[in-house]
């Protein structure tokens, strides 16, 4: 009642750890646990109170939620969801429709959420819940009346401030997420002694925010107190690399990436970006194989499938690439770079001439001189295109720090 979360956990432990099955004990923890963010012993104790006394909803429900916190949907689906029976309550409404957010299968979860709110119309999970699929399906307006009256519904939810600084987040409207994520935490700070899961999830997207904007003093005050808050949490291993990523630091974020894997070896944001980190080492052969897995998982995005692409064309791996490359381009990508990329990855497997067209249409699409004529010039005189690559050269105009590299390829051109 205090809010010492911590103490109440080692004294329930203490009493529990005597041989006691007293089932509102081991509620009690379990719902401890799950506030704290111990989601692994929270599964636990939820699973043991529902041996010891059967069917309780609140323990089904915490353990829906312990195995959504690790990041187990698909368990938590057919484990606990699939008995819920219709009609369910609207906290039962409220998880299958955040469980099936999490499958990324909205029009099911916009079902659930519909549901909680005819049963109860000011249910802020819910709102939150439907604000996240506006979002996603690009009705800003309409996730932002959802947040709206969730913070009306629920003025002191950390979960909602949360939501409503993921929602600024994702518009690129640094200051208004900060602010909210913020708020957050400040009422989490309020509540208690004990850190809480809450707490946990508003300071990693602050943080991850805050990188993400390359604001990297300020994302390092926030890591650091995030390990003050978490002590030796494994997450802050996760943000220490990001942070050492950001600042090009390159072997401080594999060591930071690798312990941190060591702990969740199935973590595929952490596979990318410890890719991202070997690349630049040119460990070319590490990169290949966590970004692989980082883009069969969908993780990382367009960025990630160029650099595993461009892995592969280091790695003398053209076919690979080409297959990567052309997947982006049959989704509607046509910049420069990637037109770039396809020529070198054509000119690989042999086929110049398919080459040389996509060298032209990089330079066709290069019309805000974003720096991609050089790598085009170099990659038509490889394919034996001495003089378009000459034409290519003297026409550019001179920018800052390619000089040198521009004075070189002409000389290798003329020479030709």
């Amino acid at each position: 009642a205090q809010g010492e979360y911590l103490a109440a956990v080692a004294e329930l432990k203490s009493a529990l750890s005597r041989g006691s099955d007293d089932v509102q004990a081991r509620i009690l923890l379990a719902d401890l646990s799950l506030q704290l963010g111990d989601y692994l012993s929270a599964e636990s104790e939820y699973s043991r109170v529902l041996s010891l006394a059967g069917d309780d909803e609140d323990a089904w429900l915490g353990l829906g939620r312990s195995l959504l916190g690790q990041g187990r949907p698909t368990e938590a689906l057919t484990r606990v969801v699939a008995r819920f029976e219709d009609p369910a309550t609207p906290a039962q409404n409220v998880l299958s429709g955040d469980t099936y957010v999490t499958l990324g299968n909205d029009e099911p979860a916009q079902l659930h959420y519909r549901k909680a709110l005819d049963a109860d119309s000011q249910n802020a999970e819910a709102l939150v819940g439907l604000a996240v699929i506006a979002r996603r399906a690009g009705r800003r307006d309409d996730a932002l009346g959802y947040l709206e009256q969730a913070r009306l519904a629920r003025p002191d939810s950390t979960q909602v401030w949360i939501a409503t600084g993921n929602f600024h987040a994702e518009q690129k409207d640094i200051e208004s997420a900060a602010a909210a994520f913020e708020r957050a935490i400040s009422q989490e700070h309020e509540r208690g002694t004990s850190p809480t899961a809450d707490l946990l999830v508003a300071r990693v997207n602050l943080a991850g925010l805050l990188l993400d904007a390359q604001q990297f003093d300020a994302a390092r005050r926030q890591i650091d107190a995030f390990d003050v808050d978490f002590p030796n949490h494994v997450l802050g291993r996760f943000l220490r690399g990001r942070l050492a990523l950001g600042l090009r630091d390159f072997p401080a974020a594999e060591n930071e990436l690798q312990r941190y894997l060591a702990r969740i070896p199935d973590d595929t944001r952490g596979q990318a970006i410890l890719g991202v980190a070997h690349f630049y080492q040119n460990h070319l052969l590490q990169a290949e194989m966590y970004l692989q897995q980082a883009v069969r998982a969908q993780v990382g995005g367009e960025a990630a499938r160029r650099l595993l692409a461009e892995t592969q064309l280091r790695l003398d791996k053209p076919n690979l690439a080409l297959e990567i490359l052309r997947r982006a381009e049959q989704e509607g990508a046509s910049d420069p770079h990637l037109m770039t990329m396809l020529g070198r990855a054509q000119a690989g497997v042999g086929n110049l001439d398919e080459a040389y067209a996509y060298y032209e249409r990089g330079l066709l699409a290069d019309v805000d001189g974003s720096g991609a004529a050089l790598s085009i010039a170099a990659g038509l005189l490889s394919i034996g295109r001495e003089s378009r690559a000459i034409e290519v050269l003297e026409g550019l105009p001179s920018a800052p720090g390619e000089g040198f590299r521009r004075e070189v390829l002409l000389i290798a051109a003329h020479l030709r």
